[in-house]
């Protein structure tokens, strides 16, 4: 599949890359001198194979200089799913031509969308090159910093900023993501059943049961439009002037109209998963991150309960990683994924089941936590009655 696609960026029309990198340079008459193109990426999960680089240099009124664009190549799939499903292949490709990323309220950006276009096998998304300010490995105040802006962002939408309404925006997203299997299956694999405990199996079958009370509350709590993959690998700082200013997010393929809190469930748990950052920090970098996103909520304008951006992060991180944790743990640690898990995660097989196993009883805590809120959410919601006349 590589080779095919680099054979085929290697024989795009000139007159259309062209036309993209004049976009990029915000000139029109650039001329382009010499080009390649490379891979980008190999961290996509979903779609590892799909990032790619072009590069060159180009001439602008007898000056050289140096442009790169990126381009998201997308699959068509076998068959198709409804607009809102989550894994619905033609969303970014809709969330480009309509231009939305472009009108976003909050400081929260997306990169320039130049081409998009369908063929008969796949997607064709051509952008901005975005790439990091600096080379350091993200501390917990950069992430507090991403949370504090995705407060700022999400917070407009509980202000009074109108939520998008498009019919491919994804909706129900954790139904649609536990839907694809059976949670108590991966308990008959005896990889799973010799490296977490019985107390794991018994509190995670018990949220299993108790699994709808977690999905209605993620509707009854305050909505917003959320990027929902919002993690370390898919976040760029941007930086003027040796400080951070603003952060732009790639990779829009799922986002959507979901719960309050619902986004920092990738930036807390997704960048520890793949192991963004060691699990030892996990307790300090929640704290961060929910106490900065918080604190851009109120940036923002919004005074709700604490309790429910809270809840929201909680119960969606139930949903969407601890109910089919011990599945997910079975597929990246079989033998036929050790050369796919290697490539995302520098661990594999044993070795990644016991790292899981590790981080286990802190998801399963934090259900319980959730549990304890919803138990507890019909004050909180009275307290957001309260106060939504005043805004």
């Amino acid at each position: 599949m590589n080779e095919t696609l680099l054979a085929r960026l290697q024989a795009v029309d000139p007159t259309i890359l062209t036309g993209v990198v004049r976009q990029d340079q915000r000139s029109a008459s650039m001329e382009i001198v010499e080009w390649s193109v490379r891979r980008l990426s190999d961290k996509g999960i979903a779609n590892p194979d799909g990032l790619w680089l072009v590069s060159g240099r180009g001439q602008v009124d007898g000056d050289t200089r140096s442009w790169s664009v990126v381009v998201k190549i997308i699959r068509r799939p076998d068959s198709e799913v409804a607009p809102t499903d989550l894994s619905y292949w033609k969303r970014e490709f809709l969330v480009a031509q309509s231009g939305l990323l472009a009108d976003l309220p909050g400081p929260v950006l997306a990169p320039r969308f130049y081409l998009v276009n369908e063929t008969e096998d796949s997607i064709w998304l051509w952008m901005e090159h975005l790439q990091s300010a600096s080379n350091h490995e993200w501390t917990i105040d950069d992430y507090a910093f991403a949370s504090r802006q995705l407060g700022r962002w999400n917070g407009c939408y509980l202000a009074g900023t109108p939520t998008p309404d498009y019919p491919w925006l994804a909706v129900d997203h954790c139904q649609s993501w536990i839907g694809q299997g059976d949670p108590a299956e991966a308990w008959k694999d005896p990889r799973v059943a010799m490296n977490f405990s019985d107390t794991d199996r018994s509190r995670h079958m018990e949220f299993s049961a108790d699994r709808e009370s977690f999905i209605d509350i993620l509707k009854r709590l305050p909505q917003v439009f959320s990027h929902f993959d919002y993690q370390r690998r898919n976040l760029f700082l941007h930086e003027v002037n040796g400080a951070f200013k603003t952060v732009y997010a790639i990779d829009w393929a799922i986002c959507g109209h979901g719960a309050i809190g619902s986004d920092l469930c990738a930036l807390i748990l997704t960048s520890i998963i793949v192991f963004e950052l060691p699990f030892v920090f996990f307790n300090e970098l929640e704290a961060a991150v929910n106490q900065a996103y918080l604190d851009g909520l109120r940036d923002a304008g919004w005074q709700g309960p604490a309790e429910l951006a809270r809840l929201g992060y909680l119960a969606y991180s139930s949903l969407w990683f601890t109910l089919i944790f011990p599945r997910g743990v079975a597929w990246w640690s079989a033998d036929e994924q050790q050369a796919f898990a290697m490539q995302q995660f520098g661990l594999a097989g044993d070795e990644l089941m016991k790292a899981y196993a590790i981080m286990f009883p802190a998801l399963l805590d934090r259900v319980d936590e959730a549990r304890n809120l919803i138990n507890h959410s019909s004050d909180y919601f009275a307290r957001y009655e309260l106060y939504m006349p005043s805004q």
